[in-house]
Formats: C-alpha cells, structure tokens, sequence
C-alpha cells in the first residue's frame, strides 16, 4: 500500500509539473575536464555531481537575501549536497521516467527568462565539481549553473554578452543545452512551448521547434566544471537559476 501510495504520489507531482522539461533527439555540449573525463559526446551530469532544485522536497519558500558580495558572498555548498536534494534528484529522475514513457507530447507555452541576474564569481561559493555551462565572447564570460536550469522557468535565458544577444536552452529530461544567437528576435518570442513526446519544444516567433532544431544560428557553449570555469576565466560572472538564494530553513 505504502508503494502504490508513493508511485501515485510522484504521478501527481509530473502531472503538477506539466511535463514541460523534455529532452534533445541529439547532445550539441561537450562535457570538458582537465582530469581526462569524457569530452566526446555524452553531456550527463556525473551522479556524484547532479543535485535538483528544493522546490520538489517541500521546503518553505525563498527568503529575500541581501545581495551577495565578496565580503558576503552566497554559500551554495551545504545545499548542493545536502540529503535533501539528492532525494529531490530521485524524485526528479522517476518523474523523468514517468514523462519518457507515458506522455506523447502536448503544446503549452510557459514564459523564459527575461531578465536573468548574474553575481560574480567571488560573490558564490559553490562545490567545484557542480557542471556549469560556459560562454566566453569578446572579453566577457558568463556560467550558468545546471541544476539551476532544472526548472521550467529557467529552461530559456535569454542573456546579453558585450553586445551579443544570446539565448541559453536547456532541457532537464534529457539532459541537453543549446546557445543560440538570437540576433534580433525579441526575447518575449522565444520560449518554451511543450513537448512533442521526444524533445523539448520551443515556441519561436509563433512557431514550434523541437529544441535541437530552432532556426537561429549556435553559439558555442561549453559544459564543464564550476571549479574549471572558475581557474579560466576568474572574472566570470555566474547565473544561478533556482538557487539564486538560499531557502532560509537552511544553513
């Protein structure tokens, strides 16, 4: 009973969900790593690494923090590997299963971000071994942090590098990120809109576009670690998504 109880239980939290973070037919990021790791292909968060947001446990609501800085800077360490967000990742993973092999694909829009916060790198202290994706154009650097992307609200960013209009993409299920030079196409344009029963969909200009297809040219976007980013370009700024501040029944 207790089984049949928790497997509805987790029914009821992908049907909450939506069942809007689906996934990529194909991997574009290459996974980097200065010890040797996998670069060819795979983009998969190493479990040791993969944590999710808090929001599935059930803990309370985001406090308002003061603005991180350098003299105080934001501690993401204890909650990155804290118990409970590696059961969030559990959840997270049967409710992936679930959408894979149940859900055929549906349409529905949900807004991006529009307008993204970044705090710089000494301002955060983060695990090194968190995966971020890497941009670096014309002296400017951003990371975005992955479990960060991991809800829907967070799986279009639309961002402004030294005057490159990029947007960031990311899909939970299948674990997979695109950047693409948005060029002149208003940011409200573009976002998520469903899932066709494989890939993410992405609403563009009034039309659909399964995630590794919209029409808009890449941009490289480099999938490494948070401790390797950090050595290269020190001066990076970081977006944290979800976990832009700290759930206050949390130390």
């Amino acid at each position: 009973m207790q089984s049949t109880a928790r497997s509805s239980l987790v029914l009821v939290v992908a049907l909450a969900l939506g069942v809007i973070g689906s996934g990529c037919g194909r991997q574009q990021v290459k996974r980097t790593s200065s010890k040797g790791a996998n670069t060819s292909g795979s983009a998969t968060i190493p479990s040791g690494q993969q944590s999710q947001p808090l929001s599935l446990t059930g803990t309370s609501p985001l406090e308002t923090a003061p603005q991180p800085s350098r003299e105080h800077p934001l501690d993401l360490r204890e909650i990155l590997a804290s118990p409970s967000v590696q059961q969030a990742r559990k959840i997270r993973a049967e409710v992936a299963d679930f959408r894979q092999k149940k859900i055929k694909g549906f349409k529905l829009p949900f807004p991006s971000d529009l307008r993204p916060g970044f705090i710089a790198a000494d301002a955060v202290l983060l695990p090194d071994t968190v995966d971020v994706l890497g941009i670096s154009t014309n002296g400017v650097s951003r990371a975005y942090l992955v479990v960060g992307m991991w809800e829907m609200q967070n799986h279009v960013v639309h961002d402004n590098l030294a005057g490159q209009l990029i947007t960031v993409t990311y899909c939970d299920v299948n674990d997979c990120a695109y950047a693409y030079q948005r060029k002149d196409v208003a940011p409200k344009g573009f976002h998520v809109g469903g899932w066709d029963g494989q890939e993410m969909l992405l609403l563009f200009q009034g039309k659909h576009y399964t995630h590794s297809k919209v029409p808009l040219p890449a941009y490289p976007l480099k999938r490494t670690t948070w401790g390797e980013w950090k050595a290269l370009h020190p001066d990076t700024k970081i977006y944290l998504g979800s976990y832009s501040v700290k759930p206050r029944d949390r130390k």
